[in-house]
């Protein structure tokens, strides 16, 4: 099949047994043709169960019937075609390095739920910044950016970039975004948010059987560390807000570790 689509595949004899082709009419069904995959069954028992109103009308009835069956199973339908594409953008980013390694365990773990999928992510990270004079992000803003603590050094050496009005020293959380299915799971993610501490977070877009979630860490903190060719605090100073930053990074990770751990008990 060059495109698949639920009147394809529900079409394709391949697929379904004999008993319940289109091109061949309903008959009653036989219980070892019953389809183990959880999709092929139900498509399978809800044309069974109409198979004998169906089998007494016209054929067009059929096609009635089959439309409104599509309709009823579309919004499951997309869901899995939205996980699909996700976990195809997930793999991409994988073979390209672009994935938190603390998180690639958990990400390939929870992406195993049938009713799950993860989104962007970011473990958390420190990193400076360039911002122009309205504190609006730059293009190519990332002096430096690492997911880990960072050195003074590091530090000292990005100061020297002139490239930017404004130059922020920022520490940031972890930040997931998760599809669900269905409303339990994703108040399942909020129960498991609140238990943790988190209070950043919920759901922001619900639409055809697809819930979208967002949580954040709740360690942050960014302050301007240069204006113009001018750094504003001394290497004291600096050492000891970097200081905080790394502190505040560790802190992330380890709510982090214990959020993932509770997540993965969502089935």
């Amino acid at each position: 099949m060059s495109r698949t689509w639920p009147g394809i595949i529900l079409a394709n004899e391949s697929i379904f047994p004999e008993s319940i082709s289109l091109s061949k009419g309903f008959t009653k069904p036989i219980e070892n043709d019953i389809p183990t995959n959880k999709i092929k069954k139900q498509k399978y028992i809800f044309l069974n169960i109409l198979s004998p109103f169906i089998n007494t009308y016209k054929k067009s009835t059929k096609i009635v019937i089959y439309l409104c069956y599509l309709m009823v199973n579309m919004a499951d339908y997309r869901f899995e075609m939205c996980k699909k594409s996700n976990m195809a953008k997930f793999e991409v980013a994988l073979d390209k390095g672009l994935v938190d390694k603390m998180l690639i365990p958990f990400l390939k773990k929870i992406n195993k739920r049938p009713n799950i999928y993860s989104s962007s992510c970011c473990a958390g990270r420190i990193m400076i910044i360039g911002l122009d004079t309205e504190e609006s992000k730059k293009p190519n803003l990332f002096v430096l950016k690492e997911h880990r603590k960072v050195k003074f050094s590091e530090i000292k050496n990005a100061l020297k970039t002139d490239k930017f009005p404004e130059l922020w020293l920022k520490e940031e959380p972890f930040i997931f975004h998760f599809g669900t299915k269905d409303l339990e799971t994703a108040k399942k993610f909020l129960e498991i948010k609140t238990k943790a501490g988190i209070r950043r977070g919920g759901i922001f877009h619900i639409k055809d059987n697809k819930y979208l979630i967002e949580l954040i860490g709740s360690q942050t903190l960014a302050v301007p560390i240069k204006i113009g060719k001018k750094v504003l605090f001394s290497e004291e100073q600096i050492k000891i807000v970097l200081e905080k930053a790394n502190k505040k990074l560790e802190r992330n990770y380890k709510q982090l570790k214990e959020f993932c751990k509770e997540l993965l008990k969502i089935e």
